[in-house]
């Protein structure tokens, strides 16, 4: 996506490691990027960096005991929860190791409507998805 307008430093088809507000732009930004006028490809950059994120936070969990700890104390300014600082350190500590699996979008129409873009599903689409995600066969 073309970020020109947004952050000059994010050029697209350029590798780089985002940091500070070029994560928060990358995964946020939306109607300032051009040629992006759903939040498809918004979702795409969100799925991108998901990817990207877990295996480096696993690496990190794993290579240092205190560094769960160290990131809630970084993130606490922009997190609200009613978990405390231990639970959620265990929580970074257990999950550090979860592949991130299955996301998926059903197949749909996005649609202009009088206001914003509207996404219309695909009903066969999205009991699939359902089908598949939550039922198991006997």
């Amino acid at each position: 996506d073309d970020f020109s307008e947004i952050d000059p430093t994010l050029i697209r088809f350029k590798r780089i490691t985002l940091k500070g507000s070029q994560a928060e732009n990358y995964v946020r930004a939306r109607m300032a990027v051009k040629n992006d006028p759903t939040n498809i490809n918004r979702m795409n950059r969100q799925r991108t960096y998901m990817e990207a994120l877990l295996p480096m936070l696993s690496e990190k969990v794993s290579a240092n005991s205190e560094f769960a700890t160290r990131l809630l104390k970084k993130v606490s300014p922009y997190l609200i929860s009613r978990c405390t600082t231990d639970e959620i350190t265990q929580y970074i500590e257990n999950f550090s190791d979860y592949e991130l699996d299955k996301i998926v979008t059903p197949e749909g129409e996005s649609v202009e409507g009088d206001r914003f873009i509207e996404f219309y599903v695909d009903d066969e689409s999205l009991s699939e998805i359902i089908v598949d995600l939550f039922y198991v066969k006997k």
